[in-house]
């Protein structure tokens, strides 16, 4: 099963919280302990946008997160790095102000 990780957009620390609803309690991040199932997340890319903390564009980083059923941890490793691999996507992060 592939959850995303985020909307896609920057999450800013004083930015109003969105009224309560359906599920409004539950995270997908909380699906793979809730279930004891593998998970990897995987970078894909990354977005630009204009920060309103540093008032330039900044890079936001783009992940998908995979989950498998229970004892497939290295499976699903695998399977993540041949995906990553066939879209032409580095498997290699570096430190700094960029992923790549």
């Amino acid at each position: 099963m592939i959850l995303p990780i985020e909307a896609g957009k920057p999450s800013y620390r004083d930015a109003e919280l969105l009224p309560n609803g359906l599920l409004s309690g539950y995270a997908a991040l909380n699906m793979s302990p809730i279930t004891r199932a593998p998970e990897v997340t995987a970078p894909i890319g990354d977005i630009a946008y204009d920060s309103i903390v540093t008032e330039r564009e900044e890079r936001l980083p783009v992940a998908v997160s995979v989950i498998g059923p229970p004892g497939t941890d290295l499976i699903l490793v695998d399977l993540v790095e041949k995906g990553m691999k066939g879209a032409g996507l580095t498997c290699e992060v570096k430190t700094g102000s960029s992923m790549y």
